[in-house]
């Protein structure tokens, strides 16, 4: 929602999609608002919001949201670029600790990449962070960066595909990394990630349980070290119709026409 008359909005065709920018200095939010448009199999809904208006529920089926680099920044990204990483989540049952994770999918470039299209797939799953909690009924932050559910890394193709006390992200930044050195990893391998760039930010659910899993996910940012940020509000596509008839008071909006040129700049339908 604009708020205030410092931030300008203007809205990009990028690749088959619209979305929209609301950008202040270095600080950049992306709105998007239609999951089947950017390949994901996730629900837009207005039941819960951390960002914005809603977000996006589990489907049911896997998640699959891709973002890359120039997407988002407009240019390429090293995995050294990078000062946090940060998201949202929300959910009203335990669920054993499942929950959205991230993996970031580097570029090939000839030298012991696992796949032909990636380098290395470096998992973040809230399930093994650090300081963990997850609140039930509530919003709840996971991010790259120290303090509570302080996201660890895995990388399934070399490691164990879970495990706890993993190595942080400032870690895989700063050179070679031994594997083994993290006890329950099940790998003795030594991987420099510090030369990575990055093909893909995906946001994810896993293959083997999101079928029965269900939660909210929302507000996505990656910072870099030069201090540019953007942030991915996972939205609802509001209408119109739900800003008129008073709607807009209950949507948190100064007046009807905040409402409405709201919907308008978010691509929202009549």
């Amino acid at each position: 929602m604009l708020r205030s008359a410092k931030y300008f909005i203007f809205t990009i065709v990028l690749a088959f999609f619209s979305l929209t920018l609301i950008v202040s200095a270095q600080s950049t939010t992306i709105t998007l608002n239609d999951p089947a448009s950017v390949g994901s199999a996730g629900i837009a809904t207005a039941d819960q919001a951390y960002v914005g208006l809603g977000s996006w529920a589990n489907s049911g089926a896997k998640f699959n949201l891709y973002l890359t680099p120039e997407s988002l920044f407009g240019y390429g990204v090293a995995l050294t670029d990078i000062a946090d990483i940060s998201y949202h989540t929300y959910k009203e049952t335990a669920q054993n600790g499942l929950n959205f994770y991230i993996n970031i999918y580097t570029n090939p470039d000839g030298v012991n990449d696992d796949a032909g299209w990636y380098g290395h797939r470096i998992t973040f799953e809230p399930l093994y962070a650090g300081n963990f909690s997850d609140i039930v009924n509530a919003w709840n932050t996971w991010s790259t960066s120290a303090g509570t559910n302080n996201l660890r890394a895995l990388d399934s193709n070399h490691t164990n595909f879970g495990f706890y006390n993993g190595p942080t992200l400032a870690d895989l930044q700063s050179g070679p990394l031994d594997w083994g050195n993290y006890p329950t990893s099940g790998s003795s391998e030594v991987i420099d990630y510090s030369g990575e760039t990055i093909n893909y930010f995906v946001i994810d659910t896993g293959s083997g349980w999101t079928a029965d899993f269900e939660g909210y996910v929302d507000g996505f940012t990656i910072t870099l070290v030069s201090g540019a940020s953007v942030t991915v509000d996972l939205d609802y596509p509001l209408t119109v119709d739900q800003c008129r008839n008073g709607g807009w008071q209950a949507l948190g909006f100064r007046n009807q026409g905040q409402c409405i040129s709201t919907v308008n700049s978010n691509r929202g339908g009549n």
